[in-house]
């Protein structure tokens, strides 16, 4: 396998025979015995066959298990780094682990690997949308691992660029990655309600799609407790209600959705009029909205 001269008398399927097998043998041996695969793993890294490094980039979450932080800091991150850069059809197989793999690692090498985060934001086919919806996924998972600062740094800019994805199910998935980043700001209150603050100017867009987007951005934000009920009323809902009289029906309608249903989540009490429920149906929302506007004014102050 390693050796050229060998490789071309073999069959040409065996590098992915090995590349499969390469964690089972890793685990079988263990860490002590890693130096007897080494030079191998390193083979199948450089791999001329893009379909013998995806199968390695799709286990380097394993092998970082397996071995364990000294180890895949010495060998892992440098493939790692290599597999960013890599064709998409490698990298596909290493970003959808990627939460995996950064968690076997140690803190500086997990902070080493966030500038590379931006990368995967460049595809071979923009027309792949389902790699942006996969990176959008990740963010989830990654932002667990990071502190605030962190994420508002790395994250927070990968996040708000996929929020502009043409593509509505990249958007919509961004949306749940941008609920998760602000849970896990929530230590650093003033970052986090900047974060808020630049969302929010979606709801003044030129691009209709975008002002839709900051009422799914609100709904979510609310019910997923991201928004303190002051920046609700104060900083969201005096732009939602400006977007009733929006030129587009389907931002009326996503502002109508998200009126009713927020108010319910942030309002005070039951019976009242900003206590009405949650799960209203299509065509009966905007008769709730036109009787919860003048409650909402009240409320806004």
């Amino acid at each position: 396998m390693v050796d050229p001269s060998l490789a071309q008398n073999v069959d040409s399927e065996i590098g992915r025979h090995c590349a499969h097998s390469l964690p089972a043998v890793a685990l079988t041996l263990g860490r002590r015995f890693w130096p007897c695969l080494r030079t191998t793993y390193q083979a199948l890294v450089s791999d001329v066959q893009w379909k013998v490094r995806h199968i390695v980039a799709s286990c380097l979450h394993e092998l970082a298990t397996i071995l364990g932080p000294q180890i895949a800091s010495q060998d892992l991150v440098p493939s790692f780094e290599g597999f960013v850069r890599d064709v998409d059809e490698v990298r596909v197989g290493l970003l959808e682990r990627l939460g995996h793999f950064l968690r076997g690692l140690g803190q500086g090498d997990q902070r080493r690997s966030l500038p590379l985060l931006a990368d995967f934001l460049c595809t071979d086919n923009h027309r792949n949308w389902r790699f942006r919806h996969t990176l959008a996924r990740q963010l989830c998972e990654l932002a667990e691992l990071y502190n605030p600062l962190d994420i508002n740094q790395y994250l927070v800019p990968v996040a708000s660029e996929l929020l502009l994805d043409k593509v509505a199910e990249v958007r919509h998935k961004s949306v749940d990655a941008v609920t998760s980043l602000l849970h896990n700001m929530a230590s650093q209150p003033l970052v986090r309600k900047q974060f808020v603050r630049d969302l929010c100017t979606k709801a003044h867009d030129q691009k209709w799609a975008q002002r839709q987007l900051f009422c799914l951005l609100v709904e979510e934000m609310a019910f997923q407790d991201c928004m303190t009920r002051e920046e609700f009323l104060v900083i969201a809902l005096p732009k939602l209600l400006k977007l009733c009289n929006d030129s587009v029906p389907n931002v009326r309608m996503a502002t109508a959705h998200c009126l009713a249903t927020t108010i319910a989540e942030k309002g005070e009490g039951e019976g009242g009029p900003l206590g009405f429920g949650r799960g209203l149906e299509e065509g009966v929302v905007e008769g709730f909205v036109q009787r919860c506007v003048p409650a909402c004014a009240t409320v806004c102050g």
